[in-house]
């Protein structure tokens, strides 16, 4: 989970067995391109997905001078079935192609 605030100076790969929850701000600068997969290790419901959190208290946010890439099969984290495996509620910017 990132839970502050975080700046990368370089292209950065983020990957993990279940999810990944964005919870504050996420960033490539200087034209870095920005990868998420979420759900390495496992298959099928609840497999493992990204979920960018804008809800209460939480500003997740994700930008990238570069490329933005997200793969990701089902989030665990909610109890929806097959139907969530990226969620984007808060602000999401790449600035070069979603991938």
């Amino acid at each position: 989970m990132i839970g502050v605030d975080t700046d990368k100076i370089s292209d950065t790969i983020i990957s993990a067995t279940r999810d990944i929850i964005i919870r504050a701000k996420l960033a490539t600068l200087g034209g870095h391109s920005l990868t998420l997969i979420a759900g390495s290790s496992n298959i099928g419901v609840g497999a493992g997905g990204v979920w960018v959190d804008h809800t209460g208290t939480n500003t997740g946010q994700i930008s990238s001078t570069g490329f933005l890439t997200i793969s990701a099969k089902d989030l665990y984290a909610t109890d929806l079935i097959d139907t969530d495996a990226i969620r984007l509620e808060g602000r999401s910017a790449p600035r070069g192609r979603l991938l």
